[in-house]
Order: structure tokens, then sequence, then C-alpha cells
């Protein structure tokens, strides 16, 4: 289906109330550009209001993690389940499992 740029500045509209983005916001942008979730809710969004997008050149669990450990001007992550999955793997595989000295480790 195409939208009409009235149906995406209406569902832009609508996230950005419900959600309360504001310009002093910040997204760690993980997700395909090719579906509505990571072009709309996830880039669109936080672009109409002002806010810091961050963009990772592909998906790799332990880059999303020392952002989101690392990052003050990311507040906000919204990802898919599969991506979730591989970041509780990554977790449990490198974080967890080696307490502090991973975590200092993955800062770096």
């Amino acid at each position: 289906a195409v939208l009409s740029h009235r149906a995406i500045q209406a569902q832009v509209s609508s996230l950005v109330q419900a959600w309360g983005w504001t310009r002093h916001d910040g997204v760690l942008h993980v997700l395909p550009l090719h579906h509505i979730h990571g072009i709309v809710n996830v880039l669109t969004c936080p672009l109409a209001v002002g806010a810091t997008c961050v963009m990772l050149p592909k998906f790799d669990a332990r880059q999303v993690w020392r952002h989101l450990l690392s990052n003050a001007r990311v507040n906000i992550f919204m990802a898919v389940p599969t991506i979730y999955m591989k970041l509780i793997e990554e977790y449990e595989n490198n974080l967890n499992r080696q307490g502090r000295r991973s975590q200092r480790h993955l800062l770096q």
C-alpha cells in the first residue's frame, strides 16, 4: 500500500504527541529503513521535533550495547522481537557472565 503525505504526517503527529517526543530526545536507530516502523516511527518522529537520531551502519548487538550504556544523547530505543533477542543473547554471553569487567571492555 502507498501512504499519502497526509497519512504519514497524521501518523507522525499522533506518535509525537502520544510518546511525548521533544527536541531533547535521542534515539538509537537500528531498524531497517524499508519498514514503516524504521522509517516513520523511529526516524521521522524524532526528526519532526528536532531530536537526535543516532544511526548505526548495521545491526551489531555489541555496538548497540555500547551506545546504550555510554551515549548520553540516547534516551530512547525501539526494536523488534528479533533484535531484543539478539541483545539478550549478547548480554547473557558477554556482559552478565563477566560482570563489570566485560562492561568496561564494551565501553572502550
